[in-house]
């Protein structure tokens, strides 16, 4: 790993247990911006930790490492929910909003393409509640109560107003549909704004403040 090693006495790679965690970094994208014309670099992904959880710290630190992510790129937040399945409320207010709010305040959010979370999180949102107000017969057949952490992350904006059209098959631009479809964005022209709540929001359109 490019003389990178991983610590024998707290981050034994022969564990099980670090062999779950590494798992973790292979699935804790959600990308944010949908009209990028470049790849990504390291100052594009924010990565989010749970400060009150020291693997969650830790690994977070390698991750980093590994990628060479500026570590003014690290969220940390405290008194995440616990457990494996949240609620939507939990969800927005104790996770979203509070990684949201800290990537305006650090002047990041123009450059921010992707929110990447370490351990320590629940990865499942319980949307039950929006389920049963769903009027989409014809889908709601395929619908399911749970959703995940990074998909509901990559749906921020809907999230924040409580639009309820995430729930259909076109939230997600990512999913092969129809062809016409691929000439339908509507995010085009949209400046990169990450939302903080229904009311206010900050858009930073100067340059990046953190850099490698």
């Amino acid at each position: 790993m490019n003389g990178l090693q991983w610590p024998r006495n707290r981050l034994d790679p022969k564990s099980s247990r670090i062999s779950a965690l590494r798992g973790v970094l292979l699935a804790i994208f959600s990308i944010l911006s949908l009209n990028a014309h470049a790849g990504l670099s390291p100052q594009n992904v924010m990565v989010v930790v749970n400060a009150d959880d020291p693997v969650s710290i830790e690994i977070a630190q390698v991750y980093m490492q590994l990628r060479q992510i500026p570590q003014c790129n690290r969220i940390d937040l405290s008194d995440v929910p616990t457990g494996l399945v949240i609620t939507q409320l939990q969800f927005i207010e104790s996770i979203l909003k509070p990684a949201l709010k800290k990537i305006n305040e650090s002047g990041l959010a123009a450059q921010t393409k992707v929110i990447a979370y370490s351990s320590g999180f629940p990865t499942s949102v319980n949307i039950d509640e929006d389920l049963k107000r769903s009027i989409d017969s014809p889908v709601k057949v395929y619908q399911r109560p749970i959703a995940s952490l990074t998909g509901l992350t990559y749906l921020y904006q809907m999230q924040l107003t409580g639009d309820p059209n995430y729930l259909g098959m076109l939230s997600n631009l990512y999913v092969r549909g129809d062809f016409e479809r691929h000439f339908i964005n509507p995010f085009t022209g949209r400046v990169l704004t990450l939302v903080v709540d229904r009311d206010s929001h900050v858009s930073h359109r100067g340059p990046a403040r953190c850099v490698a």
